[in-house]
Formats: structure tokens, C-alpha cells, sequence
């Protein structure tokens, strides 16, 4: 039965939209009043319809979606058996609260289908073009990790199925193996990352951010007196301790923040990190001095951006690939003599295309292993 409430739901939703774009082609000249009381009629004709015999569809099991999520996927079994039984389903329209900024964190939400938008009055978030968070998304995570309020407010843009963990759950498997607590800690800058510096990683899907967790960070703690050194190419984020910047002005650096280089080569964020500045929990500074002890997570965005053409690159090569024969026979034909100089360009270019799709399955057949969600 709620599968039939569930399909009717969202059926109607979708209707009703598209009356609404119908009568807005109609407004915009797009459309004649004729076709448009066609389209209109065709419409009201399948909602009669949907309400006497509303249409059977097959939902997946709850446990595949569960299991199915990134972030329980690559927990062991030993830990995610007992969590997936205590987890609870829960269907959320648009427009409902998930959690209030300030609030007490009682757990977090894995959103399996749906757009959840955040905002927040403490962080500034003018720069950020799109704050949403798609399936595959885990909110909430830092705020039960480090035992501070919500960060912001998460309000459903869409209809949302998600997934609720209380934070005792979370809390409880955190203390039971070292190698757990520390992805946990990983999968919570997700979100983090995307709130504090969307300039620079609001631009990546889901996909892309657990690329770059799993190929392009490293996570440290360190010990009072130690000092954290941010490369020019890299940006690092607090995630629980105390740190000092490094220099004639001592500041106390609180979690969470995003530390950012102040030297260096800084052309991977010219663009997407202007005005930085005015964004809330930030600071630029290539060396800190650790407090108390420290939890930092430290990204390599060059060397990911650079990963990342060159599988651009190679995807160039082989949308191209079949125009290119026909053009050097027909050069090698019109001129025999230069044959010998192209047949040396062909083969270098095989080489670098071998050394480029080399790199480039490397690179796909892990981002396969990291992310093949949302297909059902």
C-alpha cells in the first residue's frame, strides 16, 4: 500500500508540472491555444486516469538501497551488518527540515535519491552557486564525529528518500577499530569541504570527491608541538584540535577550518578561490603550529586536476579517432616523399596515446570502484 501511496505521489507531482511548462509554452508564444488545450486535456486525462487505477511499480529492496550507499558500502561486514539493521527509511517531500543550524546532532542522514539544499547564517556561503547535496551524500557526519551543533540548516529541494543513523550508532562503531574511525573521518570532510570552500569543491560531483579522498589525500593527527606544513598545490581542513599559525601573529586556528597556502604556484584556484577571504572559517598559511592534538586532512588538488585531464584528454582522442586515418592516407597518397616523416609523427603519437589510455584506465577503473551508485 505505500508503494501505491509513494508512485501516486510522485506521478501527480510530475503531472502537475508539466501542466504548469505547458501553460508556459503557451505564454511565451511557444504554443497555439489549440495545442495547448490539446496537451492540457491529454494531461487531465491521464490524472483521471492515475486516480482509479493508480499504476504498479517495483521498488528495490530497502536493504539494497541501505547497503548500496557509499558510505556503508566500504565498511567492513563485521561493522555495517549492525548498522544497516538500525537504520531507519525515511520519505521526505520538498521543503521539510532535516536538521536546524545549532541544533544538537542526534544523527546523520544518508540520502539515497533526492536534492537536499543548505544554508547557514555563521558561514558565508555567497560564493556558492549551487548548495545542494545529491544521492550518495552523507549529512551530518562532522557534527556527530567532533560533538558540536549542526553546522547549518538542511532543507529537502525534491522529494528525498534518506536513510537515519542515530549518532549513538555511529559513535559506537567509531571505538571498535582504528582503520573505521579514521573513514569515518574522511567521509565527514565530504560535506565539510563543500561547505567551507565551495569555490573549489562545489564544482565536483560525489564521484569525484571520493576519487579524491581515496587517491588524493592524506590524513594525519598530530601532537602538540609538531608543525603542519600545507604544500602550494594542496588545501588541508581542521577537522578536530587546536593549531597556531606560524609566524610573528599567533592565531588560534578552531575546527573546523580550511587552511590554505599563501605561497606558491597557486594557478589550480585562481579563479575559483577569488575572494576567499570573506569566507568564514578560512585562513591562508603555509605552516601551523598544533596546539592540542590535531586532526588534518590535507587534499592534493593539482595532481586531482591534472588526473583529471588527462582522462579528458584521452576521451578527446577517441572521439577523434576515426577521422584521423583517413586524413594521413590521404597525405601520405598526395605526397610519397614525406611518407617516412609522417610514419615517425604516427608512431610517436601511438606511443603517447599507449602512456595516455595506460593512465587513463588506471584512473577509471578506480573511480568504478568508488562509485557506481544511484543506477537503481
Amino acid at each position: 500500500v505505500l508503494h501505491v501511496v509513494k508512485t501516486r505521489q510522485v506521478t501527480y507531482s510530475v503531472l502537475n508540472h508539466l501542466i504548469d511548462y505547458i501553460q508556459n509554452l503557451e505564454k511565451v508564444g511557444l504554443l497555439e491555444e489549440k495545442e495547448m488545450l490539446h496537451l492540457h486535456d491529454a494531461v487531465q486525462s491521464d490524472l483521471k486516469r492515475l486516480l482509479r487505477n493508480p499504476p504498479l511499480v517495483k521498488f528495490p529492496k530497502i536493504s539494497d538501497l541501505i547497503s548500496a550507499h557509499p558510505l556503508l558500502r566500504e565498511l567492513p561486514p563485521s561493522v555495517r551488518e549492525p548498522l544497516e539493521l538500525s537504520t531507519k527509511e525515511i520519505m521526505k517531500l520538498s521543503g521539510v527540515t532535516l536538521y536546524r543550524e545549532g541544533s544538537k546532532p542526534s544523527g546523520i542522514w544518508l540520502i539515497s535519491n533526492g536534492v537536499v539544499k543548505w544554508t547557514s547564517k555563521s558561514i558565508r556561503n555567497k560564493h556558492s552557486l549551487h548548495p545542494v547535496f545529491t544521492h550518495g551524500s552523507n549529512l551530518g557526519l562532522y557534527e556527530v564525529l567532533i560533538g558540536k551543533p549542526y553546522m547549518s540548516d538542511m532543507v529537502t529541494d525534491s522529494v528525498v528518500l534518506c536513510f537515519f543513523i542515530e549518532s549513538d550508532k555511529i559513535l559506537s562503531i567509531l571505538r571498535s577499530d582504528p582503520a573505521v574511525e579514521d573513514f569515518l573521518w574522511q567521509q565527514s570532510a565530504i560535506a565539510l569541504s563543500r561547505i567551507l570552500l565551495p569555490q573549489i569543491f562545489e564544482k565536483l560531483t560525489m564521484q569525484d570527491m571520493r576519487a579524491l579522498i581515496a587517491e588524493r589525500s592524506k590524513m594525519t593527527t598530530c601532537l602538540r608541538g609538531e608543525i603542519i606544513e600545507i604544500p602550494y598545490h594542496c588545501i588541508g581542513f581542521l577537522l578536530e584540535g587546536f593549531i597556531k599559525t606560524h609566524g610573528l601573529q599567533e592565531e588560534l586556528i578552531t575546527p573546523p577550518a580550511a587552511l590554505i597556502p599563501s605561497q606558491g604556484n597557486l594557478s589550480f584556484r585562481s579563479a575559483e578561490t577569488s575572494g576567499v577571504e570573506a569566507v568564514s572559517f578560512s585562513h591562508q598559511g603555509s605552516c601551523y603550529l598544533v596546539e592540542t592534538r590535531a586532526r588534518v586532512i590535507i587534499f592534493d588538488i593539482a595532481a586531482f586536476e591534472a588526473d583529471k585531464a588527462v582522462v579528458r584528454r584521452t576521451s578527446s582522442l577517441f572521439s577523434h579517432s576515426s577521422d584521423q586515418p583517413h586524413k594521413s592516407l590521404s597525405r601520405e597518397h598526395g605526397n610519397l616523399m614525406s611518407w617516412p616523416e609522417h610514419f615517425y609523427k604516427a608512431r610517436q603519437q601511438k606511443q603517447n596515446s599507449e602512456e595516455t589510455d595506460r593512465k587513463a584506465n588506471s584512473l577509471s577503473a578506480r573511480a568504478m570502484q568508488l562509485s557506481i551508485f544511484g543506477n537503481m
